[in-house]
């Protein structure tokens, strides 16, 4: 097999805990905003912090839940839109779009 062959089968869900991320077949960016990444740090289990910048230039703190154990599911990925959920002091990902694919977070 060809490693094109084998990129063109990876899907951003494929990084990320299915029992708490679902894959949405159409990308509605209502809601989301544009960041880029600047730090990643691992959090508590299957989950990680990350120090993120705006489009207006404003750094913010976001945590993502339902990683697949230990990986980062966003470790090769800089610049994205995210759909974040204040609650508290925390920013939550409940979505995320990478080009042309949208994850969300499924409250279980």
């Amino acid at each position: 097999m060809k490693m094109s062959q084998i990129l063109q089968k990876m899907e951003l869900i494929d990084n990320f805990d299915k029992t708490f991320w679902t894959k949405k077949e159409t990308v509605d960016e209502n809601g989301y905003e544009q960041f880029r990444i600047a730090q990643r740090v691992a959090g508590s289990e299957n989950s990680f912090k990350y120090a993120v910048i705006d489009s207006e230039g404003e750094s913010k703190q976001v945590v993502l839940r339902g990683a697949q154990g230990k990986k980062d599911p966003l470790t090769s990925i800089a610049n994205l839109m995210m759909k974040i959920k204040h609650t508290g002091e925390e920013r939550l990902v409940e979505g995320i779009i990478v080009d042309d694919e949208c994850v969300i977070y499924v409250t279980v």
